[in-house]
Order: C-alpha cells, then structure tokens, then sequence
C-alpha cells in the first residue's frame, strides 16, 4: 500500500480542471466544479509530494509520514468521493438549460456595483475596528509573537471569556459581509482597471479579525473573491483581453497572496524570515495539504465502531467524538490541532463510507445546477451567486461542509436583501 492513491487522485482532479477550461462551451471554463478541481488537485498533490524524498527537507514531512498508512485509506476513500461528485457535475450540466447570455451594460452594472458597495462599506469598517479591538486584547497578552498568537488561540478557545465570545461571534458575521464587499471590488476593478493602493488599504481593513487568530486565513479570504470576481466580469461581459496594466497587476497580486502564505507560517513557527526560511517554507504554495495531517490524526483516533451522526456534523457543526479529539489533542499537543480539516472528516462520521456519497452527489449537483442556470442569464444578482458558489466549491478542500455551507447560506440571505435594495436605485 502507498500514498500513490493520491496522485491518482490529484491527477483526476486536474484532468477534470483541464477538460474543463478547454471545453468549446466556454461557460464551463471556470463553474464551481473547476474551482473544487483545482483546490482539491493542489491539496492532494501536496500532500503526496510530503510523502515522498521531494520534499525531504520540507519542515512538515515528519507529520505526514507518521501517517501514511492511514493517508493511503483516505485517499482511496477520497477517490470515491471525487468520482462521485465529478459525475453529479455532469450530470448538472446534462440538465441544465439553453445557454441565452446577454452582456450586461457597463453603466448599469456600475450603478449595481456603486451603490451596492455603499451599502456594505460601513460592514468593512466595522469588521475592521472589531479586528483591531480584539487583535489588541491578544497582542497585550503575548506580544507581537505570531506563533505565541496561534498557540494562545488553540490553547484558550474553550477558555474565552463572554465578551471575546461575543466579539468573535459579531465578528465572523461580519467577515461574510466583507467578502462579499470585496467580491464587489473586484468587480469594479474589472470596469475600471486595478489600483493597487486601492487593493492594498482593503487587504488591511480586512486582515486584523483573522491575524488575531494567529492564521493565515485571511490570505484566501481576500484575494479568492477579489480575484474570481474580477475575473467573472471580465468574461462574462465579453472582454476578449485585460489591459497590460492590469496584467502586470494581476501577477503582482498572485505572487504577494503566496507570498504572504509562506511568511505567515514562518511566523507562526516562530521561525526569523530570510532568504533560507523563504526557501524551506516554500512547499506552503499547497496550503490545504495541512487538512490531511487532520485527517491522518482523525483516522487512527476515531474506533471501528461508532455511532453514525446522520446529518449532525453536517447541519449543526458539532459532534462529540469531534470535540473529544480535539481536547486531546490539544492536551497532548498534537500538531494536527492547529491544521485545517476539509469536508471529509466531518462526512465520515455523519454517514460513513459508503452512505457519504449519495449525499455528496446531492449537494455538488445541486450546486453545479444553479451555477450554471446563473450563468445562463448574467445579472449582477446572479453574479453574486455564481462567486458565492464558486468560493463555496474551492473552500471544500479547508473546511468543513458545515463551516462551507453557513457562510454560503448567510451570503444568500444578503444578497437577496441586495437584490431588494438596489433595484430602488439603479435603473
């Protein structure tokens, strides 16, 4: 047996990515399934690169070879899962309707996107100073420490007093506000072309609520909408080429995303960021390569036997065994504690195996159905969907089916509130 499992799959996911972006149907170049294809691709490769001589000097190797047994059950598991959902995108795109796209007029989808933002500014404001309050209450209890920062929020967290209870509650409601806000920049960038200051004072008003959390979150939760959205509008409205401005721009952007992954976790291992640590860090491009040290750890923790939750993990987000695992390994400071899971685990335990896999089917056709019934007739409305759905799908392969679904269902829920507001102001 071996992690080779992984690469098949990795290799499937980008086949299906690459069939994709190619088909003569160009509306199928980037649905949520290329997304889930490319996040998962990257993920698997990484993770299997780890296991191999590759990456022998990588700083994170030890922790998956301790579990390549259980990696090679999980990618083999992980192989069901991917073929199924790849046919229930098929199968979507069977039964979608006529393709009728009409290009939307520029001056009004400004109109949609000004008056939108306008509405949601104040939203970022917000989520900014309950950042810096609540970045300030950990910076006076470790100091500027990075790591210091990640090991009091995994250690504490089931300590928090009420009030940062609250502030962390009120905050995360205000994080799938400004997503959505910084989806609508980059909409306007599309229109109006890239300002990089522009770009740069939003990443700051964003970043504050997740630093204090010691994470690197925050990287993927800008630049993923800021970039897909700019690039929605920029296909969608019939633009055959981005101006070499922006271009220029647009790999700027790219590599200062990763480049701010790599140095974050320098950071938070504590390391002195240089030319040396930039190189040993740089196998962190495959960020969500850490679910699998999750799931490494959660494989040989969970017993052969155990009582099915049914939709628990699913529709509530809490699970005894879950909870019981992660205090311990928090108590035996298991490293596992402070990596990402993926939509697997929690799957696992609701249906098992076999009973995961009509319910996987459910969900990602049903997704893959009303993106593509988005797309076939462009509104700013449907857009906005069609992002949410697109980032919904490429936060799989890092959090939970739980954590993925709240955030799209809460950005429904605004966008339809959008939808009722905007029509009173643009034409």
């Amino acid at each position: 047996m071996s992690t080779e499992i992984l690469l098949i799959d990795s290799l499937l996911c980008f086949l299906f990515a690459f069939l994709n972006i190619i088909s003569k149907r160009k509306r199928f170049a980037l649905l949520p399934s290329t997304l889930f294809a490319l996040s998962w691709g990257v993920s698997s490769l990484g993770c299997y690169l780890y296991t191999t001589s590759i990456f022998e000097d990588s700083i994170s190797i030890s922790l998956y070879y301790k579990n390549s047994t259980a990696l090679t059950e999980i990618g083999y598991y992980q192989f069901y899962i991917l073929l199924t959902i790849f046919i229930a995108f098929i199968c979507a795109r069977k039964k979608s309707g006529t393709y009728n796209v009409y290009r939307n007029d520029f001056t009004i989808l400004s109109c949609e996107i000004g008056s939108t933002s306008s509405m949601l500014k104040y939203a970022l404001y917000l989520y900014f100073i309950i950042g810096l309050i609540r970045l300030s209450i950990v910076l006076t209890a470790v100091g500027f420490n990075y790591s210091a920062m990640r090991d009091l929020h995994i250690t504490s967290r089931s300590s928090f007093s009420s009030f940062d209870v609250q502030l962390i509650r009120v905050g995360s409601y205000l994080m799938q506000i400004s997503v959505l806000y910084i989806g609508l920049a980059g909409m306007k960038s599309a229109i109006d072309g890239i300002s990089i200051r522009r770009t740069l004072i939003l990443l700051l008003l964003f970043c504050p609520f997740q630093m204090s959390f010691g994470g690197r979150l925050f990287v993927l939760s800008f630049f993923l909408p800021f970039l897909l959205s700019y690039y929605i509008v920029f296909a969608m409205n019939g633009m055959k080429y981005i101006h070499s401005s922006d271009k220029h721009k647009l790999r700027f952007i790219i590599f200062a995303s990763v480049f701010l992954v790599i140095v974050l976790q320098i950071l938070k291992q504590g390391e002195v960021i240089s030319l040396d640590s930039l190189a040993d860090f740089s196998t962190q491009i495959f960020y969500n390569s850490s679910s699998y040290i999750y799931m490494g750890e959660f494989w040989n923790y969970v017993p052969d036997n155990y009582d099915l939750q049914f939709g628990r993990n699913l529709i509530t987000g809490t699970c005894p065994l879950i909870s019981q695992m992660m205090n311990f390994w928090i108590d035996t400071h298991n490293s596992a504690s402070v990596c990402i899971p993926s939509m697997i685990p929690g799957m696992y335990l609701d249906f098992g195996f076999w009973g995961s896999l009509p319910v996987y089917f459910i969900i990602f056709y049903n997704v893959e159905k009303i993106a593509i019934n988005k797309i076939s007739h462009i509104t700013f409305n449907n857009m906005l969907i069609y992002l949410m759905l697109c980032i919904f799908c490429f936060n799989t392969a890092g959090s939970s089916l739980f954590d993925c679904l709240k955030s799209l269902f809460i950005n429904m829920i605004l966008i339809y509130i959008i939808k009722k507001s905007v029509k009173t102001r643009c034409p």
